[in-house]
């Protein structure tokens, strides 16, 4: 509703906002008019495979319910959010961030840094940077620099081999 031209002098953040609502009112009907737009919007997010046979370049994302496992190489970067696994048996050449509640098993080899915030077992190789926030298992090797942060807790094996710098 705008009243008539004359009565008010409108500023132009008054125009917009008013322009703003124009368009969220017509994106509202247009949706209303055509549900089947939305379904179409919510099957993109579900397009990630469950298994990841070839080399993949994208950036990912592991959403919640969602398991993902990569048998080859990842250039992209990885990111496992809340309720979402990750399982690297190939090799990630990426960073790879795990949001608080997500898991990344690794009995592949990453290259990039890891960013832990979730849980993540390391039966594989970690060539790069490792940052724990949450909860960190390393069976394998870490050639990389690991650093645990107060609230984070590390469980190293007896039989893993750690190679570069880093704070426990």
């Amino acid at each position: 509703y705008l009243p008539e031209p004359g009565l008010l002098e409108y500023s132009p953040s008054i125009a917009k906002g008013y322009a703003q609502e124009l368009i969220f009112a017509r994106m509202f009907i247009e949706n209303f008019e055509h549900p089947e737009r939305l379904k179409e919007d919510e099957d993109k997010d579900n397009s990630i495979p469950e298994v990841i046979n070839e080399p993949c370049a994208d950036n990912i994302t592991i959403k919640k319910g969602k398991t993902l496992t990569v048998e080859s190489t990842v250039s992209g970067e990885l990111t496992v959010e809340r309720g979402g696994v990750l399982k690297l048996a190939g090799i990630s050449q990426g960073k790879i961030f795990v949001a608080d509640g997500g898991r990344l098993e690794l009995s592949g080899t990453s290259t990039g840094n890891i960013n832990n915030k979730g849980t993540t077992i390391a039966n594989g190789m970690i060539a790069g940077t490792l940052y724990n926030h949450g909860r960190l298992e390393i069976y394998g090797m870490v050639s990389g620099r690991v650093t645990n942060y107060a609230w984070g807790k590390c469980i190293v094996d007896k039989a893993a081999t750690i190679t570069g710098k880093g704070k426990i």
